[in-house]
């Protein structure tokens, strides 16, 4: 009979579904990677969730060097590692960036934001401009530029006084302020801006007051709402167009332009260059500053900087609208600015003046524009350390992610706190959907008076990072490739008893309690139980080899008539017969002046990254200085006859910037024009700017696994020091048989030789940075260190394919063999073998295996990955341990699950009396624990007596032992191994059908 399916009408149908049963065992799928990222916190651990977080986080795949045999640039793996890993089946995992400190940040200044210091009387002690930092260390912002907006709100002031002993709650000498405001319009740590206008609404004096103070003055009136808000952090401005100084004067200025590593390799602070200035104050119907610099244009402030200068003692600054090459007493070396300008106080005015200001809070926003349309905004934020979004709270990514070395709270309540306040800044959707960090954080310190200069209402002007030496590979803190890079140097000595106080030590006791550092912070990471670190297995790279430069053949001297007059007529109409020489005939009816300047001495410097270069020249026989009069003249060329010479420059400078060159040979040319007679040309010089490789990978032939070496034994030693932490290693794409089995043969052998790893530890004290070098050498595992082996597992050979832009080359297997265990893990258990799985993303692999030498790769223990008609997997689940016990993967980690079930479950029993009943109940928890785990399928035996076992009995737990306090449990287990082979047989029967028997 069929049963009739009938249709059901639209609409709701509300089902019970059953609740999810709690998770009863700890999880073991959550991998950590280690390695290069373009951006992130370094050497700090971050959860994440799916690829996005990590693009959100860690951006793009970093860039390292360029591989000359397949010309291409190569990239970090640690990227396509985490997205494989999620791809096949992983649902969480952490990632450790890494690099030396070397890495530093980028500086941008702040259109229209300066600072001020001021102290306990009111003075104003030091003035600059404001610059924040990019959230974390690196190259990858330096395409970003910053704006900032300006948001006001106007109060009605209806007084303004000095608080004296009849104010009170307020302190003496402090700016007080009414205003016609409701409770909660103004908060302490709010910005004030007041101006004093005269009849003519002509602003005349500006004062900025951080409101330390808010008390209300209403009388319980709630028609007529006034707030009384005061604070003794003031900084006074007078217009430049309003002050004392008129005409012009003498002066210096500080233009911030550059940053330099100052102190702390891992945190350069800019630094200004000090020119002379000469300063045209507004007259007239002028209201703008004009300001003369003795600097070259590359120094010229864009529009939106906040310049500082000196004139006489008296401070001002000045917001640039326009920049570019002026013409002035000094020299003709001079850059013409003009901007706003106002005059510092140093002091507050003793009197105030008799009119009462207009009141606004102040408030603005960030924007920072990423390549041509992409841009993002922060706002409503605060200029002082009070607001509770004061924009120097921007964390970095090390303050947000970090957690305190000695395991204290307040780093996490400080990092809540800052998420809270900055929620949009930590999850900004972008215009593709895609949450993102803001770029920027706050840099400068915190008790400055943080005030707008001429900022605008609307982002107008976008400013570029400070110049920093150095190459992108180099800031990014990658320039040497080595163990160092990931690895704690002071845990790279200690062996694996000795492991874990060591770093109990190092986090804890301490007399200076930190981090660990590289791949070894996950040594704290408790929930991580899969490590890999792809990145280790790149060949390394150097920095390119320099061609010299290029020669230029000697230019022909320059056509001079006037030498030949006494020549005949046709040869003076034929140009082409008048001699070239350097010096004329003497002999001859010739002027007595008739002689010409000495050529310039030309000199130029290499080019940096971007292609930029600056020019020198100077009057060298003899060596003197140029004439105010002298002209100079300098020619480009790309070839070194100057053949297609053209004139770049001409003018009294001795210098000249050329900027942003593409690659290619140019040949440069100078002469001088001093008193109507010219020079002839001086020696030409040559200048080669690179293809932009700066560091090149190294040849296969000349690789060292030496790097490779230190890093695997170090992970060996932690994941057995933890017990509970598996390492999936991976060796590199050009070995092939020969060369896998022995690099494993030198992994297990305890005569191979030591390595020698340098490291640079960051260490911090009170605020200030202490750079430790350390030499450590990483030893072979020895004789009693032979366990480690069943704590890692090998996979071979690199996979192609599975990137979203198609980028057919070779990653290393550590992310999917990551994903296929913690898939498995999922699914059916950690104590199933991770094998037999086909993966996800792969397309091919490199190189090929000959399969043939299956086998022996396998008896190498090395897990083979091969093509199969289901798709790419590997058929063995080994670790590298000699014992056949332990050499199933799934047989390490299900005794890793028991390990953490142990301690969950030992836990309970802590300070609990020791006498019968205890230890009848301690027998039945951990037997009931072992039964559920044999009801899983975890153990082999077809009953839970023949499958595990718990003792408990006198012969472990001995009156000596019980006096001490201690109390042991031995659980045996038999673990369930995964069946290696399944026998097929076809048996032919008399009526010639087949029947298929199993075994």
């Amino acid at each position: 009979m069929v049963a009739r399916v009938t249709r059901r009408l639209p609409g709701f149908n509300f089902e019970a579904r059953s609740p999810q049963l709690d998770q009863t065992l700890p999880r073991m799928d959550i991998a950590v990677f280690v390695g290069f990222a373009a951006s992130g916190p370094l050497h700090t651990p971050v959860a994440l969730e799916d690829p996005e977080q990590f693009a959100q986080v860690f951006g793009v795949d970093a860039l390292l060097a360029w591989d000359a045999d397949r010309c291409r640039q190569v990239k970090a793996h640690l990227g396509p590692a985490v997205r494989s890993f999620f791809r096949n089946g992983g649902k969480r995992c952490w990632v450790i960036r890494v690099a030396t400190d070397e890495a530093s940040y980028n500086f941008f200044p702040i259109p229209g934001l300066a600072m001020a210091e001021v102290d306990g009387s009111g003075k104003v002690t030091d003035i600059s401009p404001a610059f924040a930092r990019a959230r974390s260390e690196g190259s990858w912002s330096d395409s970003l530029r910053v704006s900032s907006a300006l948001l006001t709100e106007p109060f009605e002031v209806t007084s303004i006084f000095r608080a004296g002993g009849s104010a009170e709650g307020f302190p003496k000498d402090s700016l007080a302020v009414e205003l016609r405001a409701l409770a909660g319009d103004i908060a302490i740590g709010d910005l004030l801006r007041l101006s004093f206008n005269d009849n003519n609404g002509k602003t005349t004096l500006v004062a900025m007051l951080v409101v330390e103070t808010v008390a209300d003055a209403s009388d319980n009136s709630p028609t007529d709402p006034h707030l009384v808000v005061g604070g003794t952090r003031e900084v006074w401005l007078t217009p430049a167009d309003q002050s004392q100084s008129h005409g012009t004067t003498s002066g210096s200025a500080r233009v911030y332009v550059r940053a330099a590593v100052n102190g702390d390799p891992s945190s350069p602070f800019p630094v200004s260059d000090q020119f002379d200035a000469e300063i045209h104050w507004p007259t007239g119907e002028r209201e703008e500053l004009e300001v003369f610099l003795r600097a070259q244009m590359e120094h010229a402030p864009a529009a939106g900087t906040v310049v500082w200068l000196s004139d006489g003692g008296q401070t001002s600054l000045m917001a640039v609208s326009d920049s570019g090459p002026g013409d002035s007493s000094l020299s003709g070396r001079a850059v013409r600015i003009l901007g706003q300008g106002y005059q510092v106080l140093q002091a507050p005015p003793t009197a105030l003046p008799a009119f009462r200001p207009v009141a606004e809070r102040l408030t603005f926003e960030l924007w920072v524009r990423r390549g041509v349309d992409e841009v993002a905004r922060l706002g409503d934020l605060g200029f002082d350390a009070g607001h509770s979004r004061f924009w120097g709270d921007l964390p970095t990514d090390r303050e947000l992610y970090r957690q305190p070395a000695n395991g204290g709270s307040a780093g996490a309540v400080e990092a809540g706190r800052v998420a809270l306040a900055f929620d949009k800044q930590l999850s900004e959707l972008g215009e593709d959907g895609r949450a993102r960090r803001f770029p920027l954080a706050g840099a400068g310190p915190g008790t400055g008076v943080y005030f707008p200069v001429e900022m605008t209402a609307i982002p107008v002007n976008y400013l570029a990072r400070f110049e920093t030496s150095g190459l992108p590979l180099e800031r990014d803190g990658l320039s040497k490739f080595d163990a160092s890079l990931f690895l704690d140097g002071d845990l790279v000595e200690p062996g694996t008893t000795s492991f874990s106080g060591q770093a109990d030590f190092i986090r804890y006791t301490s007399s200076r309690p930190r981090e660990l550092y590289g791949a070894h912070a996950a040594f704290g990471i408790e929930e991580g139980t899969i490590i890999a670190a792809p990145d280790a297995i790149h060949r390394g790279w150097e920095r390119a080899a320099e061609l010299p430069r290029p020669h230029s053949v000697p230019s022909k001297p320059i056509p001079r008539p006037e030498w030949w007059h006494f020549r005949d007529c046709k040869d003076k109409a034929n140009q082409q017969n008048i001699p070239l020489a350097l010096s004329p005939e003497r002999g001859n009816f010739l002027s007595c002046d008739v002689d010409q300047p000495d050529p310039p001495c030309l000199d130029l410097s290499d080019p940096d990254s971007s292609g930029s270069f600056t020019l020198e020249w100077s009057m060298c026989s003899p060596p003197s200085a140029a004439a105010a009069d002298d002209l100079f003249v300098l020619e480009q060329a790309t070839n070194a006859e100057f053949t297609d010479a053209a004139v770049i420059y001409a003018g009294g400078n001795d210098t000249y910037s050329v900027y942003g060159r593409a690659p290619g040979e140019y040949f440069f040319r100078v002469r001088v024009e001093s008193a109507g007679k010219t020079s002839n040309w001086s020696d030409g010089k040559g200048v080669r700017v690179p293809e932009g490789h700066a560091y090149e990978l190294t040849n296969v032939g000349l690789y060292s696994s030496r790097t490779l070496l230190a890093v695997h034994r170090a992970l060996l030693r932690m994941c057995a020091a933890r017990g509970d932490l598996f390492a999936v290693l991976s060796i590199p794409e050009h070995y092939r048989e020969d060369e896998a089995e022995s690099y494993v043969k030198t992994l297990k052998s305890s005569t191979a030789a030591a390595i020698e790893v340098n490291s640079s530890l960051r260490i911090e004290v009170e605020g200030a940075v202490e750079i430790r070098r350390v030499t450590a050498s990483s030893m072979p595992l020895g004789a009693g260190e032979s366990g480690d082996f069943s704590h890692a597992a090998v996979y071979h050979p690199w996979l192609i394919g599975g990137e979203e832009d198609d980028r057919f080359s070779g990653s290393p297997p550590d992310g999917v063999a990551c994903g296929v265990i913690a898939a498995r893990t999922l699914s059916r258990g950690a104590w199933i073998a991770p094998a037999n799985k086909a993966m996800r993303g792969p397309v091919a692999l490199t190189p090929k295996i000959n399969s043939e030498r299956w086998l022996d790769l396998q008896d190498a223990r090395i897990n083979i990955i091969r093509q199969d008609p289901r798709g790419f997997l590997s058929m063995s689940a080994d670790t590298l341990a000699d014992d056949d016990d332990l050499r199933p993967i799934n047989v390490r980690r299900l005794l890793s699950l028991l390990r953490r079930l142990a301690l969950s479950l030992g836990a309970t029993y802590v300070f609990e009396p020791n006498d019968a009943v205890f230890r009848r109940g301690v027998q039945r928890g951990f037997e009931a624990m072992l039964g559920e785990m044999f009801v899983r399928g975890a153990f082999a035996g077809g009953t839970p007596q023949t499958s595990f076992q718990v003792v408990t009995g006198d012969s472990l737990n001995t009156p000596q032992s019980l006096d001490l306090g201690r109390f042991i449990v031995e659980l045996r287990v038999a673990p369930s191994l995964p069946m290696t082979f399944l026998t097929i047989r076809l048996v032919q029967t008399g009526d010639r059908s087949l029947v298929v028997e199993t075994r």
